[in-house]
């Protein structure tokens, strides 16, 4: 029983971190000049889809490949990008 409580507390650690890179990653992309922002978008779009390679052949569960896109999909609507609708 132990560790299932063990892993209960290090997913909500991981819950909280993922939370904080949430907050700093919104208050950056909202900092950013226009000019940054563009720059910003070019190299997210690469870094976003070398990830998405990796995390398709990647032995990971579907509800992983599912957070990733939202997660991009999040980043992507604070730059006011107009994206697809994912269908889970």
């Amino acid at each position: 029983m132990r560790s299932l409580h063990d892993a209960t507390e290090r997913i909500c650690e991981l819950k909280g971190d993922l939370i904080a890179q949430e907050v700093l990653t919104t208050s950056l992309l909202l900092t950013l000049s226009p000019d940054a922002s563009a720059r910003f978008l070019r190299q997210f779009e690469r870094a976003s889809e070398t990830a998405r390679v990796v995390l398709v052949n990647a032995p990971i569960s579907e509800h992983t490949l599912n957070a990733f896109e939202r997660g991009i999909q999040r980043t992507l609507a604070l730059l006011g990008i107009k994206t697809r609708v994912a269908v889970d």
